[in-house]
């Protein structure tokens, strides 16, 4: 005890050491910031009052007797701290003169005629703008928790902005279970709050994250997985260290602070699933390469150099299976100003890593959306593929790899048998690029792009972080990364259940059923596909015949069974070419394992198909500017439709088929 003692005199007298020295606390309130009209704003807040022993506020509308002063104050990174006191009694509380900021905390506090602090609230992330009132909405008061031995740490750092959070250092603890818990000790005898995690002297201005798990060791069995080294174990959150709490969790308020919700929306997404296939198939750790996409520090490291250096045993050791983490994307646990950039838009090597690669792609710059490209640029494309295979009769199937969303998005993958950009709906051919691309989609969150002909109570603006970004997280920058949310939140009350940013319109079927009836609808498009490297045009089992299943790997066989990878390209179609029946494949898993190819350049998607299929059929991609007075004499569909009953089980028509391949000219029809 005699220790603990002489360890809170010590930081006392170093607290008032520092009130000496820098003049903080108290003596450091500031005033109402002298700003001119046209650069600052104001506040407005309501208060809600928690009954006398209650930590949970109610709506009372009289102020407790006890309270006779209300103080009111402003924080933000970069501008003067703002401040007023209002009288009891008073209604409606107004802050003026607060500079313009993105992350304002405010914090409002209750005194008793002796000057003693007696109720307390905040409101944190708040937002201000020149000759605007900004509405802070309720602030709930409660009870404030004393603890002797941090009353000087509270006072000390009452306008400390975090680092961490960017808000108000204080105000984000006041928050937390550390604060308010005044039962737990831990093993040093010290109860949760400012000692307990920075030491009893202030000896330990940044706790390592190990030290979470001095108090939270029961967070092993959700946090660390204990399959999560076995081969087909789940991946975890902590690597093996324990030591990157930080990653997710602002320490101050670290359950409910800032990220919660989307904490909450990241774990239900994909970048955030233990048992994704990206995250457990493998420890990425050790595999070169690999790890830059599928592990948080490997992702860190590539973005760090500028996406030159991608070789896992280069800084990274054995750490366990680890999903996409908040760090990955994410400088700081100030989530909104922290997101990680690669500058000027990301150059992918094709067919190799770094000096390794035989083609490469140069992606378009769409700002914050650049972080997303690497990791869904797909792997090969046709230009990997020529230069990468010397003998097409002993080869094996380039694997584009999978959710290549960016290379069918911006018109750069797969194997394209012309050599137009505009054929393919290459983003930026023609120069068409930014809000000026030549598609709808190609325009989203670019230079603020608005619909033509936005709805009324629809969210139009898509902003200017770049189409994935925009789609993605949308203006509620969900994390559960769902287009799907994003396309219902931005469709507002404007009674047209398509909506999104106010692009659909005309109909009253849901988001949800468009994307089901195109996904059904594309699905169908790929069973014809594979089924033309079965199959001639007429029907009959080809002499060399190529199986495609979409989860066995290496997806192509030589035999039904699916037991003898395909090696042999040359054989398959008569006229043909190794080189083009290899990239038809390429197209097929690209478009097929993508996902979300219908959405994201469907036009793209659909002429690869279409290509690939007429090449299939025929022997030769043709001339697609050539008219027929018939389908079939496009693309056969005839052989097929026999063997395929339509519609198939999900109600595609054989007619629906044909309208997604070729277009009509009123007279005659084209290939798309």
């Amino acid at each position: 005890m005699r220790d603990i003692a002489s360890g809170r005199l010590q930081h006392l007298l170093f607290v008032l050491l520092l009130l000496a020295l820098t003049g903080c606390g108290a003596s450091n309130m500031g005033h109402i910031a002298d700003g001119a009209s046209g650069q600052v704003g104001s506040m407005v807040a309501k208060i809600q009052w928690a009954p006398a022993g209650k930590s949970a506020a109610k709506t009372v509308a009289a102020v407790p007797d006890a309270v006779q002063t209300i103080r009111m104050s402003v924080f933000a990174a970069g501008i003067p701290k703002v401040k007023k006191d209002f009288p009891a009694p008073f209604g409606e509380a107004r802050l003026d003169g607060i500079y313009p900021s993105n992350n304002l905390s405010l914090v409002v506090q209750a005194y008793n005629a002796a000057g003693a602090l007696i109720y307390e609230g905040s409101a944190l992330g708040l937002v201000v703008v020149p000759d605007k009132t900004t509405d802070a909405g309720a602030i709930s008061m409660a009870a404030p928790t004393f603890k002797a031995e941090d009353q000087g740490c509270i006072e000390c750092h009452e306008a400390t902005i975090s680092s961490l959070s960017g808000r108000n250092l204080v105000a984000d603890y006041k928050r937390s279970l550390h604060y308010t818990n005044t039962d737990f000790r831990d093993a040093n005898n010290l109860r949760t709050g400012c000692s307990a995690c920075h030491g009893p002297s202030h000896n330990v201005l940044s706790p390592p994250a190990e030290r979470c798990f001095e108090c939270h060791g029961d967070l092993t069995a959700s946090h660390l997985n204990a399959n999560s080294t076995t081969a087909a174990g789940p991946a975890r959150y902590l690597n093996a260290a324990n030591n990157n709490c930080y990653a997710c969790h602002e320490p101050h308020d670290p359950l409910k602070g800032i990220g919660y919700q989307e904490r909450i929306d990241w774990a239900a997404s994909g970048h955030g699933d233990l048992n994704a296939l990206a995250w457990k198939h493998f420890d990425f750790t050790v595999r070169d390469n690999c790890n830059a996409c599928h592990t948080p520090a490997g992702f860190r490291q590539a973005l760090g150099s500028g996406w030159s250096n991608t070789d896992a045993a280069s800084t990274t050791v054995s750490s366990g299976k680890q999903p996409l983490t908040c760090d990955g994307c994410h400088s700081s646990n100030d989530f909104k100003n922290s997101v990680r950039t690669l500058a000027g838009g990301y150059r992918a090597g094709m067919g190799g890593f770094g000096s390794a690669a035989v083609a490469s792609i140069q992606f378009p710059n769409v700002g914050e959306s650049n972080i997303c490209i690497p990791c869904h640029a797909s792997r090969e494309n046709g230009a990997s593929l020529i230069a990468g295979v010397a003998d097409f009769s002993n080869a094996s199937f380039k694997n584009p790899h999978y959710l290549g969303a960016a290379a069918v998005f911006y018109g750069t993958g797969g194997f394209q048998f012309y050599t137009s950009g505009v054929r393919y709906n290459t983003y930026g051919a023609a120069g068409k690029s930014g809000h000026k691309a030549n598609w709808n989609h190609g325009r989203l969150g670019m230079a603020n792009y608005t619909s033509s002909a936005p709805q009324a109570g629809v969210i139009v603006d898509t902003g200017n972080k770049g189409q994935c970004i925009a789609c993605h997280l949308g203006p509620k920058n969900s994390h559960t990364f769902s287009a799907l949310a994003t396309a219902n939140f931005t469709q507002g009350a404007s009674g047209n259940t398509r909506g999104c940013y106010g692009c659909h319109n005309g109909t009253d079927e849901s988001m949800a059923d468009m994307i089901g009836g195109e996904k059904a609808l594309w699905g169908r498009m790929f069973d014809f596909f594979a089924w033309n490297f079965t199959y001639d045009v007429n029907g009959n089992l080809r002499s060399a015949p190529i199986y495609y299943s979409d989860s066995a790997v290496p997806y192509f066989f030589s035999n039904p069974a699916m037991s003898f990878e395909l090696t042999d390209w040359t054989l398959t179609v008569p006229g043909g070419s190794g080189a083009q029946t290899m990239g038809a494949a390429m197209n097929l898993k690209l478009l097929a394992s993508e996902q979300g190819s219908f959405a994201h350049n469907r036009a793209f998607g659909r002429a690869l198909a279409a290509d690939s299929i007429v090449y299939l059929q025929q022997g030769s991609v043709g001339d697609r500017t050539i008219a027929y007075p018939s389908q079939n004499e496009v693309i056969s569909f005839t052989a097929y439709s026999t063997a395929r009953p339509a519609p198939d089980a999900n109600g595609v028509s054989i007619a629906n088929l044909k309208s997604l391949l070729i277009k009509s000219s009123g007279i005659s029809y084209l290939r798309r």
